[in-house]
């Protein structure tokens, strides 16, 4: 096996009078919890190769296959010996240099991916986002200087997706990956197959199961308008409006002063007191927040501020799967149903599509008892994201040709016929990468 282990483009794998110490190596990939993480031990002699610093990109390859590839974030010095110097390595993903700038700005309402894309393109120079998949449209987003990995989790968790930075620094934001394992034909018969894999132990867990989900606590657009209708008194800029607006443009509400159409617009301290705007485009500035309408210059009194608006109220939406709830009460002589309370008001939107999207998500991963697995292998290759074909007529009341992802993967090196090879250790599960929010 030809494994390679660089730090700043210094290749420390082994040569004279330096050496990475195999048994240290360690990679831990974890999708659940954001991990991914490389130990490792260099052993330099006599000064012959300048030392591990933190910040350089580490890269570890087997063969053609990239194992890990990130940034060093800590290199701890131990002297064993008067001329002999150990450090004890810790390198992360490519997310440090992902966050070296930080996110502002306001996004218009579009789709999910299209915000990621657009935020990758503009504040991580150096990342690409070939594995960002199509996702729903989201409502107007504002990021106020967030670090972008924080920025593009926040929209992941409002979906119940996943998103992580791959080993060639390429954005992945999905609601479940194929990648291929390194499985002959992406397929395991775990009947029959008796080298790919070893110790392979199912759990069912039904401890997570939500197969009603209510969705509350966030704010959409009202079906019909109310009216507005103020007098001005003269001296007054600022006016109350009837309800929260759905929005500040005229898609959401119209503004007359003295039957003449105002020009509507957000309140963010545009214009100057007492000037009016441009003939034929005086504006009406609306504050969401504060329900009020504000003009530049006063209007008269007597004057009617007039118009209509759609207004923002909190719903509960409610979304079920009677097929499962049947199936999980036939299981416990129970009437079967597992309720979840969304409480998120990031939610928001025109309409409850958004709070569709997600509650069907969570049904589709938490709908039934979950089904995952843990096993080891020396197949080169595997790493989390990857999916596969799982088949089995003798275990699990049998499981016929059913996708498992690839939640975890630990990877150590191990010695076999006297060479160094990869041990995987593998987590899978029967659902796209279960997802721990609320």
């Amino acid at each position: 096996m030809a494994i390679s282990i660089t730090v700043g483009g210094q290749d420390y794998t082994s040569g004279p009078g330096y050496q990475v110490e195999l048994p240290s190596v360690k990679v831990s990939e974890d999708i659940l919890n954001d991990q991914w993480q490389m130990d490792f031990n260099i052993v330099i002699r006599d000064g012959a190769v300048p030392r591990p610093k933190a910040c350089s990109e580490v890269i570890f390859t087997n063969g053609a296959n990239r194992e890990f590839a990130g940034v060093l974030a800590t290199a701890k010095e131990h002297q064993i010996d008067p001329t002999t110097l150990r450090y004890k390595c810790i390198a992360n993903n490519y997310q440090q240099w992902f966050d070296r700038h930080m996110v502002a700005e306001s996004y218009v309402q579009q789709s999910a991916d299209a915000i990621v894309k657009s935020m990758v393109s503009s504040f991580c120079p150096g990342f690409t986002t070939n594995n960002v998949q199509a996702a729903p449209v989201l409502p107007e987003q504002t990021v106020d200087y967030k670090a972008p990995s924080a920025a593009i989790r926040s929209l992941a968790n409002m979906l119940a997706w996943q998103w992580y930075i791959d080993y060639a620094k390429d954005v992945h934001f999905f609601l479940a990956e194929s990648i291929p394992s390194p499985l002959p034909g992406n397929a395991l018969n775990a009947d029959t197959d008796l080298t790919s894999y070893g110790d392979l132990v199912f759990e069912e867990d039904g401890t997570q199961v939500k197969n009603t989900i209510i969705a509350k606590d966030f704010l959409v657009m009202s079906g019909t308008q109310v009216p507005i209708h103020v007098v001005a008194d003269g001296t007054n800029t600022t006016f109350p409006l009837p309800q929260q607006p759905a929005g500040t443009s005229s898609r959401y509400l119209t503004v007359l002063v003295g039957g003449t159409s105002y020009n509507v617009v957000p309140d963010i301290a545009q214009g100057m007191p007492g000037v009016a705007g441009p003939a034929g485009n005086t504006n009406a500035y609306i504050s969401v927040g504060n329900r009020t309408v504000r003009f530049d210059v006063a209007p008269a009194s007597g004057a009617v501020i007039s118009g209509s608006m759609y207004y923002k109220y909190q719903p509960i939406y409610v979304q079920n799967d009677p097929a499962l709830i049947q199936e999980q009460a036939a299981l416990e002589g129970t009437d079967g149903i597992y309720e979840y309370a969304i409480q998120d008001p990031r939610l928001s939107a025109d309409d409850t599509s958004l709070a569709q999207a997600r509650s069907g998500y969570l049904l589709a991963k938490y709908g039934t008892p979950n089904v995952s697995a843990t096993f080891k292998s020396y197949l080169q290759g595997w790493r989390a994201g990857q999916a596969f074909y799982l088949t089995t007529a003798k275990r699990m009341d049998g499981i016929d040709g059913q996708w498992f992802y690839v939640a975890k993967c630990d990877k150590t090196i191990v010695t076999t016929a006297g060479s160094p090879v990869l041990q995987y250790d593998l987590t899978i599960s029967d659902r796209p990468f279960l997802w721990g929010g609320s």
